[in-house]
């Protein structure tokens, strides 16, 4: 809790030293509509953040939020998520009229403001407001030095406290045995921490089988899975989860296999289990399908598929082989 009050304070702190004008594409009004609006707070004309961090911090907070529920009140005093060299914080203003779903709205309009801009991907911050009632602050802010590289306590899990989600590491078995077969090409990322019961058993299994995909426009499409999944009770029932990258140049497709049941907190374990201690740690970003299992059971499947001739970006595939 001490973490994330320090890292909110220093948001403040960092918010008294910024611009208000802008690059070409970084808007004031960040969206209006209806009661709800999002307004630039300013942005920092010296410092970019990085892109895969960005959205990391992006993937992580989706996740965070969307289990609290699409129409819950936001937590208090906030969330902070840190990736290497970039703070994603959301500052509660405790008003009564603030819900998830107003910042997650938030949220995800200024990381599309930021890789719009010119030049992109800025650090950033905006107020969200309710009739004209500032509701809470999101941003991006630079990681300060005395935190970076710290590590976090994997047990503290407390909504107002998480900075980081615990995983188990994903191991490359050589010849996995899956329900008595064999499956010598696969990746297995064993009872990863989707926040449930469940993890216990539960096992990802994953494999790259095709084409490179940009890496902004892979993680793109998982932050508009995570958008999407954020508007459904967590234990409810999914029968399958599609999600598009930015560009439209990447694909996500998710559904259960024969009669088997699929939660959405299957789906949410399984997305961030994939970026988490799959994509990030092979610093490879391309096509794959993958597997669901149960105690020996597969109930999903799913894959990731390029759909379109888009270009690589070198700044973006430097930015990740060097993490």
């Amino acid at each position: 809790m001490s973490h994330v009050i320090m890292l909110l304070g220093l948001v403040l702190l960092w918010l008294s030293t910024l611009s208000f004008a802008g690059p070409t594409g970084l808007h004031s009004d960040v969206f209006s509509n209806n009661n709800l609006a999002a307004r630039l707070v300013g942005f920092d004309k010296k410092d970019r953040a990085n892109p895969i961090e960005v959205y990391q911090c992006t993937i992580k907070a989706l996740c965070l939020l969307g289990i609290q529920g699409w129409s819950s009140r936001l937590p208090t005093p906030g969330i902070a998520v840190t990736i290497g060299s970039v703070v994603l914080a959301v500052e509660s203003f405790g008003q009564a009229t603030g819900r998830i779903n107003h910042v997650i709205r938030a949220l995800v309009e200024l990381l599309n403001d930021m890789r719009e801009a010119t030049p992109s991907f800025f650090f950033a911050a905006v107020y969200v407001k309710i009739y004209g009632v500032p509701v809470a602050t999101v941003g991006f802010v630079p990681t300060p030095r005395t935190i970076q590289n710290t590590a976090l306590d994997p047990n503290d899990t407390s909504t107002a406290s998480i900075q980081s989600l615990p995983f188990n590491q994903s191991d490359t078995l050589i010849q996995p045995a899956v329900d008595g077969a064999v499956a010598s090409s696969w990746n297995v990322i064993k009872n990863p921490e989707i926040l449930r019961e469940r993890s216990q058993g539960f096992k990802v299994l994953w494999r790259y089988d095709g084409r490179s995909i940009p890496g902004l426009e892979m993680l793109g499409m998982f932050v508009d899975g995570f958008t999407t999944l954020a508007a459904h009770e967590t234990e409810d029932v999914c029968y399958y989860l599609d999600a598009i990258g930015p560009s439209g140049g990447a694909v996500f497709h998710m559904h259960r296999f024969g009669g088997s049941l699929l939660h959405w907190y299957d789906v949410s374990g399984t997305m961030l289990a994939l970026v988490v201690n799959g994509i990030i740690p092979s610093k490879r970003f391309a096509e794959m399908e993958f597997e669901l299992w149960y105690y020996g059971t597969k109930f999903a499947t799913g894959e990731i598929l390029r759909i379109n001739a888009v270009t690589p970006s070198s700044d973006v595939n430097r930015m990740a082989s060097s993490r």
